[in-house]
């Protein structure tokens, strides 16, 4: 039988070696923990999620950082239990990226989904006292691991605090090891969502259900369409409301409270916990902003257009407003130019501006203060709304990309961001009847140009007055 062990090497990294030998739980001494009675599904619920073997999320690093900076720990894990091994989607303090499952303290914890287990002194636990990770590098002397309990109730793994002491948990640190494994899970649960709306969006059929029929259906088919169509609305409708409610309020309440540690404590606290406070803030910060835009997106599907006559100036002017910090903060300069009267929808048209105009601020490039243009004019069929900064720009091979919900051109080290403004935006055009057009030159700048078809009584024979010049 393959085994999967853990070796020390010279440098004393772990590495997950394989070996011929017996099952690792007829090693005397050694316990390996029981299946949860419900193995089956709680395994199908987690490779449903399609979290494992995934690249690293700052959302899920947060979460290990902020259990080191509670449990005053070097090492904390984000940890997920699979059928013969733990993989750890975010660590800190641990080199090694899962190990076998017969190893897991996690595989303990998981069986009593509502308790986090805790482990004073391994060496003194008959359970662990042989473990490879006890007797060996990283050394586990303390365990303290919180069950992600997903909304079925499986549990998939835990968010863990490692040391190689002796010690235990306060009342305080227990509750809170509580709370960042229910922000775990939700994350999870999130994630699952967001990318089978990516998927759904971008036509991938392995996103959807049931296939669509290869001929016409008749009428028993399309009664089951219709049902399914009304019980997926239904279920679009909760999972909304579980983003603008169950989710997006202990996020602000992340936010909030960090905040209010660095303002009212700050003198208190050393640099380092003030950094991972910093930490917890920024990724809070992140998850809300992702929250807002994947709302904005989902809600979309649902939308109709509400045209009025508007002056698309105040319309940019409203929009500039709303960013006012932003570019105070990076220094920027935005012009609104004469623009003309449109039929268009009001609140749909602020948020494309709003995109725009921040995606303009933010790509700035090093050494030159961002601006952004504001400009407008039609041609024959369209009202064409402009915006033009002078950014980094955009080699032509990315531009279709560009447009991909969830994408990303830089790491968000570098820009912050989560990849959904521009499919908000072409969304918005389309639901216009338009579209979004983009011209850009690597090191000068970018041009995103919104068309709007024109409509009855905005007749192409309209003289071209002030702001009303040719796209």
């Amino acid at each position: 039988m393959i085994l999967a062990t853990w070796c020390a090497r010279e440098d004393t990294d772990l590495v997950l070696q394989e070996s011929e030998g017996s099952n690792r739980a007829e090693k005397p001494g050694a316990v390996r923990a029981p299946l949860p009675v419900d193995e089956a599904r709680r395994l199908a619920v987690l490779h449903e999620l399609a979290i494992l073997d995934t690249p690293p999320e700052q959302m899920f690093d947060d979460i290990a950082q902020l259990a080191v900076a509670i449990c005053e720990t070097p090492i904390a894990l984000v940890s997920l239990v699979d059928a013969q091994r733990q993989w750890f989607k975010a660590r800190v303090g641990l080199d090694a990226q899962e190990t076998h499952r017969d190893l897991a303290f996690c595989a303990h914890a998981i069986l009593h989904p509502d308790e986090v287990l805790v482990i004073g002194d391994a060496q003194a636990d008959e359970r662990f006292v042989h473990n490879d990770l006890v007797t060996g590098p990283p050394g586990i002397r303390f365990y303290a691991g919180a069950p992600i309990v997903v909304r079925g109730g499986e549990a998939m793994g835990t968010v863990c605090a490692i040391d190689q002491v002796p010690r235990t948990l306060t009342p305080q640190q227990h509750g809170a090891m509580l709370r960042l494994a229910r922000q775990a899970a939700r994350l999870l649960e999130l994630r699952m969502v967001a990318h089978e709306a990516s998927c759904e969006l971008a036509g991938d059929p392995s996103a959807h259900r049931a296939a669509d029929a290869a001929s016409a259906p008749g009428p028993a088919e399309s009664t089951t369409s219709v049902e399914q169509l009304a019980a997926r609305n239904l279920t679009q409708l909760h999972i909304l409301h579980m983003i603008s409610h169950d989710v997006r309020e202990p996020v602000n309440t992340i936010c909030n409270f960090s905040k209010l540690l660095q303002r009212r404590y700050g003198d208190v606290l050393g640099e380092e916990a003030l950094q991972y406070l910093a930490f917890v803030y920024d990724g809070g910060a992140r998850i809300r902003t992702m929250l807002d835009d994947l709302l904005a997106l989902v809600r979309l599907d649902g939308t109709s257009v509400t045209r009025m006559r508007t002056s698309l100036r105040d319309l940019a002017l409203a929009a500039v407003a709303d960013l006012a910090s932003m570019i105070e903060r990076v220094g920027g300069e935005v012009v609104c130019e004469e623009l003309p009267w449109a039929s268009v929808d009001r609140t749909l048209l602020r948020l494309v501006l709003q995109n725009l105009i921040s995606n303009g601020l933010k790509f700035a490039r090093k050494g030159a203060s961002p601006k952004v243009v504001i400009s407008g004019g039609r041609d024959e069929t369209h009202w064409c709304i402009s915006v033009t900064d002078n950014g980094i720009g955009i080699a032509p091979q990315h531009h279709e990309r560009l447009f991909a919900e969830f994408s990303r051109l830089h790491s968000r080290h570098e820009y912050e961001g989560t990849g959904l403004g521009l499919s908000i935006c072409r969304r918005i055009a389309e639901l216009h009847g338009g579209h979004l057009r983009l011209r850009s030159e690597l090191g000068v700048g970018s041009t995103f140009t919104l068309m709007v078809p024109l409509q009855e009584g905005e007749a192409p024979g309209l003289p071209r007055g002030a702001g009303a010049q040719p796209c």
